[in-house]
């Protein structure tokens, strides 16, 4: 655990450590992170003091002096990181429920220790603004103020009390900060003292808070100390214009000199604080009837005080032709409507116009020079060096960049815009400092930004960051000439190596395919000769023998039986060596072949066959045995079926070829079969091996059956030469 820190706020310091690193930037409004308060004296338990900076404005608990309220105190809290901001809010809130005892007497502080302690080195915050909620707080330093007694309430109410606060930040960064509180005289002899004005005299701060001040106006010479040469216009009643209506950020208020005669070397004086380098400087007018005594107008610009002599670093003159601008309208002086470097610390603006009560302006806006800048660069989640060109590694998807645009305030709405000229390139508004973006392609392109004024006036200077998108090696010119090159002779030799391969191959193939024919054509002429010639001469044999029988006795059965399955496998030896037989690879013959089975089985039956026209079918499409085989050994499957079960007298063949596909066509306008009584009976076989012969090679088999008749269909898609 962290010494001198309380467990529960030990936790919480160590969670914020952990999140530092996500973002090095303290986004402006939010509370800055504080921890480790120490006191010169505080009441109660140190984790009860330790939550003055819990982020819980109530109390109870808080910094409690009770008990060391006639002694100066101080209260010193560290920055968990160093805060960089132009201006801060500061807040105190004292709701413990102690009604008429907030502090009395202030002074804030701050140092950039990288330790702070109570013994460190302070300096003061410079106090620009403040308001409060019950009492009404005066200014006694430029880092003090002073709250008035707060006037019981007769309504019985009782008010709890904020102090609001914004203060300049001198060197703008801080480490830690303090609050001194002093005690103030309670009675007239100053005998007794107090921290604040009511009995017990204590207070409770149950939380000190400060956060990075942003305005909303980048206008420098809001709130900054204005005077004139010469007492203003005296009003009817008494009271005086002040040159501060110039700088108050009321366009509403006005400024302008009494009746002085022309040579009374008038001038209105305007401190920014600091030396600028400026943008453009806009003088508003009033918008009422006198808006004639804003002519010829004198701008002189002072890097140091008028008053000990110094040369103007710049000067010009608005409605140097002695017209004036329309009521409520403003000026805008920009470097090359004068002479000189366009810095400055002081503003002096007096005019020679002979009207009386010239000039008279209502607001003086002076905007600084604001030229963004990239502050972190990461590509694909990789951080990069900030340097000019912005080097971004080959193969970059996303590209993201952290923007900063120095100076006092943003104005409201988009804070920017950018692009990436490269081609073309469009400008883009944006009011967040992270810009994610695609990755420009290759090679070299520029990214431009421009900051913009409250007073929506774009800023002369445009930062221009050069980037270079680095390219793979094998994404360059030379190496896709290599590679082309290279690839152009691989293909090449590549194209020659298979072309010779498939050449080869082909050749191989073809005299394959001519061994293969030549010996399908000695089976089939074996088989013809030998096989057939024996199958024959059995078969006339028994005709001769079952001939005597009949002309003597009665003819055996078996010898009849015999005679008949000897002709029967003489014509299946016919089919097969037709099948086998290279002479009838063509698409052509097998379509003749179907046909004349078909003619030839339903000779001398009731069944008339009619035939579909060849007129479709390739001459010169080659079939391998095996489908020609197993299509024409289906077709005979198909025409027994309607010869033995359709109890019909008509039959239709038809061979078509469409789209690649061979389809065969056997249709009756038989009785039609049951599928569920087929599924019982033993004659599916047949269907069955239709089915399983379609499938050997490929191809399909479907059967449509009904009261109307049967068709089947033989379909399978041509493999040329197979």
């Amino acid at each position: 655990m962290i010494e001198g820190l309380p467990g529960f706020l030990c936790v919480r310091f160590l969670t914020a450590l952990a999140l530092a690193g996500a973002s090095s930037t303290i986004r402006a409004a939010d509370p800055l992170e504080l921890f480790a308060p120490q006191a010169t004296f505080y009441a109660g338990a140190m984790e009860t003091f330790a939550s003055v900076v819990d982020g819980v404005e109530t109390g109870p608990g808080g910094w409690s002096v009770a008990g060391g309220t006639t002694k100066p105190q101080s209260l010193v809290v560290n920055c968990l990181r160093p805060v960089e901001a132009a201006e801060l809010d500061v807040s105190l809130f004292f709701l413990a429920g102690k009604p008429f005892n907030p502090m009395a007497e202030f002074t804030l502080s701050f140092t950039n220790d990288e330790e702070p302690s109570l013994e460190g080195n302070w300096q003061p915050l410079e106090i620009l603004r403040f308001n409060s909620q019950a009492t009404t707080l005066e200014r006694i330093s430029s880092s003090g103020l002073r709250a008035a007694r707060i006037p019981y309430n007769v309504n019985g109410g009782v008010p709890d009390e904020i102090y609001r606060i914004t203060a300049v930040l001198p060197g703008r960064r801080a480490t830690g900060f303090r609050v001194d509180t002093i005690p103030v005289p309670l009675t007239q002899d100053g005998r007794l003292v107090g921290l604040s004005w009511y009995a017990p005299h204590d207070f409770t701060l149950t939380e000190f808070r400060v956060a990075i001040h942003q305005r909303e106006t980048t206008n420098i010479a809001h709130y900054q100390p204005a005077r004139s040469s010469h007492p203003l216009y005296l009003n009817p009643d008494r009271t005086r214009l002040r040159a501060e209506a110039l700088t108050d950020g009321l366009p509403a208020t006005i400024a302008h000199p009494g009746k002085l005669p022309p040579d009374s070397g008038f001038f209105y004086e305007i401190d920014l604080g600091r030396i600028c380098k400026l943008d453009h400087i806009g003088l508003r007018t009033r918008g009422d009837e006198q808006f004639e005594r804003f002519t010829r107008v004198q701008v002189s610009l002072f890097t140091t005080a008028p008053d000990r002599g110094a040369a103007a670093t710049w000067q010009g003159m608005a409605r140097a032709d002695g017209k004036h601008p329309p009521p409520g309208a403003v000026e805008t002086l920009v470097p090359a409507d004068g002479n000189g470097e366009f810095s400055a610390r002081y503003l002096r603006i007096s005019s020679d116009s002979p009207l009386p009560y010239s000039p008279q302006l209502a607001e003086v806006e002076v905007y600084e020079s604001r030229c963004p800048e990239i502050v972190a660069a990461v590509a694909d989640g990789r951080e990069i060096p900030v340097v000019a060109p912005l080097v971004i590694p080959p193969g970059t998807k996303r590209l993201s960049l952290r923007v900063q645009i120095p100076g006092i305030g943003l104005p409201p709405g988009d804070w920017f815009r950018w692009r990436v000229r490269n081609d073309m390139g469009d400008w883009r508004t944006s009011r967040l400092w992270t810009l994610d973006m695609a990755c420009p392609p290759p090679g070299q392109s520029v990214f431009e930004a421009q900051a913009l004024h409250s007073d929506r006036q774009w800023d002369a200077t445009v930062l221009r960051l050069p980037i270079l998108v680095r390219q793979h090696f094998w994404m360059s010119g030379w190496f896709q000439w290599s590679s082309a090159l290279v690839m152009a002779g691989l293909a090449t030799g590549t194209g020659i190596f298979w072309s010779r391969r498939r050449a080869a191959r082909q050749l191989t193939r073809m005299k394959a395919e001519a061994a293969l024919s030549t010996e399908r054509a000695r089976i089939a002429r074996d088989m013809h000769d030998e096989v057939g010639g024996k199958l024959a001469r059995l078969s006339l044999l028994g005709e001769i023998v079952l001939h005597g029988q009949q002309t003597s006795t009665q003819a055996s059965p078996q010898l009849t039986a015999l005679t008949r399955g000897v002709r029967e496998v003489a014509v299946e030896l016919e089919q097969v060596i037709w099948s086998l037989s290279p002479k009838h690879d063509l698409m052509a013959d097998l379509v003749r072949h179907i046909y004349q089975y078909a003619e030839d089985f339903f000779a001398d039956t009731p069944v008339i066959c009619r035939f579909g026209p060849m007129a479709d079918i390739p001459p010169d499409i080659k079939l391998r045995p095996e489908p020609r085989n197993a299509l024409f050994r289906s077709f005979k499957e198909a025409v027994a079926n309607i010869l033995k079960h359709a109890h019909t007298n008509t039959a239709q063949i038809d061979v078509r070829y469409d789209e690649g596909f061979m389809e065969i066509r056997a249709a009756d306008k038989g009785c039609g079969f049951d599928s569920a009584a087929l599924k019982s009976s033993t004659d599916r076989n047949g269907l069955t091996n239709m089915h399983e012969r379609m499938n050997s090679i490929g191809g399909t088999c479907a059967i449509q059956s009904g009261p109307s008749g049967t068709t089947v269909i033989l379909r399978w898609k041509v493999i040329a030469g197979g």
